[in-house]
């Protein structure tokens, strides 16, 4: 009956599920669509094992904003129990680039997109460690790999405005994994390209 399960954002989330006529482009190209919650770590499984006869794609569209490491664990467990049948668009392992930038960086980089130097550092030692080896110059981006939505970025013109912002990076760091469990929560610095 269906094609394609499209594990979506949980229904606690907002509704961001489909684009406009992206629902039904899928459909007219691949068949019959179920939607499922894609975070609570079963109803994609649950779905799979209903249909297994018919479904040949998976469409793994988790919230790549508030998508958390637990919740990403079950995408990845789901994944491996269904048997890891095509997908369209991102892929379960692949999630992970959508959500954290120096992932994304080092696949662009891998496969010679054009992305700006970065470096991921830990504390303020750290950054001027890191600096000294990358050689990333004035201005540069200071930001956290997961926020979105410009929230934790600081625009750094120069060395002036350096240390007082890696001393406000440290401590919103610390209040974002006090309030989040997002997936693997590091600090970048990041060149600006044009």
């Amino acid at each position: 009956m269906y094609k394609v399960i499209s594990a979506n954002r949980s229904p606690f989330r907002a509704p961001k599920n489909w684009r406009v006529f992206e629902k039904e482009m899928m459909e007219k190209h691949f068949g019959p669509v179920l939607d499922v919650n894609g975070e609570d770590g079963r109803s994609v499984q649950e779905a799979f094992k209903k249909y297994k006869d018919t479904v040949e794609y998976i469409r793994w569209y988790p919230d790549p904003e508030l998508l958390n490491a637990d919740e990403y664990k079950g995408i990845l467990l789901q994944n491996n129990n269904i048997g890891n049948i095509p997908f369209i668009t991102n892929s379960a392992e692949g999630f992970i680039n959508v959500q954290n930038k120096e992932s994304a960086f080092k696949v662009w980089k891998d496969n010679k997109v054009n992305c700006p130097d970065f470096f991921v550092y830990k504390d303020k030692a750290d950054f001027y460690l890191q600096q000294e080896k990358h050689n990333i110059a004035f201005p540069f981006l200071i930001r956290l790999n997961n926020s979105v939505n410009g929230y934790n970025s600081h625009l750094v013109r120069n060395i002036n405005e350096l240390d007082d912002i890696l001393t406000k990076m440290d401590n919103e760091y610390l209040d974002y994994i006090r309030t989040n469990s997002r997936i693997d929560t590091k600090k970048l610095c990041i060149q600006l390209i044009n």
